[in-house]
């Protein structure tokens, strides 16, 4: 790819690095077998797309040994026990909170209901000043015509979502959908607790709501496009009951966590009874993914895997720096990246891909074709993501530090959190947890404003890092023990 806009791009300066004796350690303390620092002006080399990366960087190095220590068994074990205790207690609330909402608010909203009805002791109802004709509690009628009955409501399923923003307030939202069969209607439902106290309330009234980007733009959202890790996107326009934070986005993105199997597949079976109807359903939730899509994405992830391998040795600060000269590359400082701005990264970065792979991955990304792409979104979609178990794992990581969910955390903070005195360098006596603490907060050199940690530059860290880190279980233990979740 020809590089555009010289002035754009990154100057690297290359330094000699002394090698130390692997018995010596580094002014820090950390042994250089353990932790070796590496030169922040070395400069990258490009990686082959066959070859596989390895990973040199002290920062990952540091990581992983934490992902090497399992947790105390039957400590994670009570843990896990509390935590599915508490989610089902979640999920009972919630269930029981948008019955009851949705049976009352489908009879007291009714039209039906402010039709004026002669009785006995009021025969002539439309005489009445305007002032004496609001409707009173014994008049309300019981059901009307449009009211859905409790059986019909709970022909229905359950499912848990997230808001896809780089805004750690609305990140952090717990969010839980149902959808209706009766109508093909979805309601999202938020949880705010407050102490041991539960609430829930409606972030989307149930309707039916339809796609606002993709090969299905347009279409209403139906019981197939919901499934795990699938992306729901619904524009905001006249939803009055969206925070001002999501509203003010022209299109919502909402991200499928998990999905209530049975329940979907007993919705899906309905009036089936022979069995090759019922193998072609579970074949369906297993695959729910059209064969284009499918191709689609497999496409992108070849392409995301090309990428990453390219910026895997340069490790977690050559992917953290790139998402940061994302945001700066940003010319018109409208949160928008067009093609050409997308083309001086990769060049200033030497990201080397083919015209034709840029040009399909842009295509793949920028669904309604208007020609820009926000930051967060071309980032995500170009290195791709972490999947949903890691990334529920940074966030309640993030949520601990952040608990009024302000979106931003200072060092001071973070360091309340960080179980840097049980890491295993600072317990085989070889470092200090002051310089544990300094190696880690070192990597959050990149951000925007100095000793402060937005959600979207936490993560990105831990997007670099999980790249580095192939086993979901040695990621989860990296979370554990550093946060002690």
């Amino acid at each position: 790819m020809e590089q555009q806009g010289a002035k754009a791009h990154v100057h690297h300066t290359k330094s000699k690095e002394q090698k130390a004796p692997e018995h010596m350690a580094k002014p820090n303390g950390i042994p250089v077998e353990r932790l070796k620092l590496i030169d922040d002006d070395d400069d990258p080399k490009p990686v082959q797309p066959q070859q596989k990366a390895t990973v040199h960087d002290p920062l990952v190095l540091m990581q992983k040994m934490w992902g090497d220590t399992v947790p105390a068994v039957a400590k994670q074990y009570k843990r896990n026990e509390a935590l599915i205790r508490a989610d089902e207690k979640k999920k009972q609330a919630i269930v029981e909170t948008v019955m009851v909402d949705q049976l009352s608010r489908s009879v007291i909203s009714d039209p039906e209901q402010n039709q004026l009805v002669a009785t006995p002791t009021d025969p002539f109802p439309t005489t009445r000043p305007m002032r004496n004709q609001n409707r009173r509690l014994h008049e309300s009628k019981v059901q009307t015509a449009g009211t859905s009955t409790e059986n019909a409501l709970a022909r229905r399923f359950k499912f848990c979502c997230r808001v896809v923003s780089k805004d750690g307030k609305d990140a952090s939202r717990e969010l839980f959908g149902f959808y209706f069969k009766i109508d093909g209607s979805i309601t999202i439902y938020e949880l705010h607790q407050f102490g041991k106290r539960m609430n829930a309330l409606p972030l989307l009234n149930r309707g039916i709501y339809h796609h606002a980007r993709g090969h299905k733009n347009g279409e209403p959202i139906t019981i197939d496009d919901i499934y795990e890790e699938a992306s729901l996107a619904i524009a905001t326009a006249g939803i009055g009951t969206l925070p001002e934070s999501i509203a003010k986005s022209k299109i919502m993105t909402l991200r499928v966590i998990s999905v209530d199997m049975q329940e979907k597949e007993a919705l899906l079976a309905e009036g089936i009874s022979d069995m090759v109807g019922k193998t072609k359903i579970k074949k369906a939730l297993q695959n729910p993914v059209s064969a284009e899509e499918q191709r689609q994405k497999d496409m992108l992830a070849k392409i995301q895997t090309k990428v990453r391998d390219q910026l895997r040795t340069r490790g977690v600060k050559g992917y953290t720096t790139l998402c940061s000269f994302f945001r700066q590359v940003d010319q018109n400082k409208d949160g928008n990246i067009g093609l050409s701005e997308l083309q001086i990264a990769m060049a200033s970065f030497r990201i080397t891909l083919t015209d034709a792979e840029s040009d399909k991955v842009w295509k793949m990304l920028d669904a309604n074709n208007d020609g820009v792409l926000e930051s967060y979104e071309l980032v995500r979609g170009l290195l791709g993501e972490m999947n949903e178990f890691r990334k529920a794992l940074v966030l309640k990581a993030y949520q601990k530090i952040d608990p009024h969910h302000r979106g931003v955390v200072n060092h001071e903070q973070m360091k309340m959190f960080f179980n840097a005195h049980k890491h295993p360098s600072v317990k085989l006596g070889e470092c200090t947890d002051q310089e544990v603490w300094q190696q880690f907060i070192k990597s959050f050199d990149y951000c925007k404003k100095k000793d402060e940690v937005t959600y979207e530059e936490f993560e990105d860290y831990y997007e670099a890092l999980s790249g580095c880190i192939d086993e979901d279980e040695q990621f989860a233990n990296i979370m554990r023990n550093s946060w002690n979740l």
